[in-house]
């Protein structure tokens, strides 16, 4: 399964990557690493119709300003493969996000997850996922509380998208910066737009006008519920 995330902004990219650290170390646990990249995730599908997944996300991110989300303790799926993450608390900002990428993607996508409807969704940042087990358990989800009250501030900047195909370790092949009025340096209209969105192959598009220009772009440095699901949380 394939995805639209969001990134973790640091330093709670890098903390969340300490506790991966730390769950490797003491418990064996690496199945998170499928997708190496702390994130909460909007949707996941079987297949995103390309460019135009692209464009959706470009024309979301030039409405959405950035915006602050809060994180709450650690949470369980329970299921033969438990998965621990910790909460995303839902706000009226985060809802409308969530229904504009939902809107926008049904039409372009190939069996959206049901779990990410909007009654369903549960927004969460996966720490243990695919190889935890049951007996396991108390041990790991003693050790997570114990590191962290895990109640968090941070803003959400960002959507991307995450290739992963299954069996596969997930590729990031699109990080679109939202940049609605709130957030940006420029008047805000399709004339002055101008959104950049990073591609693993070094390209970037500037979506100006309705048009897109490819130039040369440096690479850039980096830095759920549904076991049955496929890696992404």
């Amino acid at each position: 399964m394939h995805g639209l995330v969001t990134l973790l902004p640091e330093p709670f990219y890098s903390r969340v990557e300490t506790l991966w650290d730390g769950l490797d170390e003491k418990f064996g646990l690496n199945g998170i690493r499928v997708t190496p990249f702390p994130h909460f995730s909007w949707n996941i599908a079987e297949e995103y119709q390309r460019p135009a997944m692209d464009w959706a996300l470009a024309e979301t991110a030039l409405e959405m300003p950035i915006f602050k989300v809060q994180t709450d303790s650690i949470g369980l799926f329970p299921a033969p493969v438990p998965v621990l993450f910790i909460k995303v608390l839902r706000n009226p900002i985060l809802d409308t996000l969530h229904k504009q990428l939902w809107d926008r993607l049904s039409p372009i996508s190939t069996n959206l997850s049901p779990y990410y409807k909007a009654e369903n969704w549960r927004p969460h940042i996966s720490l243990a996922y695919g190889d935890l087990t049951s007996e396991q358990l108390p041990d790991v989800r003693a050790w997570l509380e114990a590191q962290d009250a895990y109640k968090w501030e941070m803003d959400v900047n960002n959507i991307c998208y995450i290739h992963e195909p299954q069996g596969q370790v997930g590729e990031l092949q699109l990080n679109v910066p939202l940049q609605g009025p709130e957030g940006c340096s420029f008047p805000f209209s399709p004339f002055f737009a101008n959104i950049f969105i990073y591609h693993p192959c070094h390209v970037r598009f500037a979506a100006r006008d309705l048009q897109t220009v490819f130039t040369p772009f440096p690479s850039l440095p980096l830095s759920e519920e549904k076991s049955a699901e496929g890696g992404m949380g």
